[in-house]
């Protein structure tokens, strides 16, 4: 089963947030490290380390003959890191990565499958408000998602 809710945290000036305890319990077998990319669309990935193999484990399939495949992977590995929780809960992002995704002191932790999306706040209720604007059940219609 994949991670639900989504959470609003605040970001310390050494850009160190509290991991909520009700995500925490949703990381198999009580995990306390976990890898942090860059998405789309401008948010950081939360990803368990089962995923980030599963994840690798595609890329190194891909070999690196094609010029694309090799950029792709450099700019991927250049923005993934390890973060372990401290003794107090929290997750410390790197700067750069920090810098990427616009995030300020007010932090979404939104749910996304099997991983997790870092939003800043408000460009997080930006962009929910924006895609609500369309129609959620004609999406789905042309999904072919017959659960909604």
């Amino acid at each position: 089963m994949g991670f639900v809710g989504k959470y609003e945290v605040t970001m310390d000036a050494k850009n160190r947030f509290l991991l909520p305890a009700a995500l925490k319990k949703q990381f198999p077998d009580g995990a306390e490290k976990f890898i942090v990319s860059r998405g789309r669309e401008g948010c950081l990935i939360i990803y368990t380390l089962a995923l980030w193999e599963q994840i690798e484990k595609e890329l190194t399939a891909k070999g690196d003959n094609d010029p694309k495949i090799r950029e792709f992977k450099a700019v991927l590995y250049d923005s993934t890191y390890e973060v372990e929780l401290d003794a107090a809960g929290r997750a410390m992002l790197q700067g750069e990565s920090v810098e990427y995704a616009g995030l300020k002191k007010e932090v979404m932790l939104a749910s996304y499958g099997d991983r997790i999306q870092i939003w800043d706040l408000a460009k997080y209720k930006q962009r929910m408000a924006k895609i609500r604007e369309t129609s959620f059940i004609e999406t789905a219609d042309a999904l072919g998602l017959s659960v909604f």
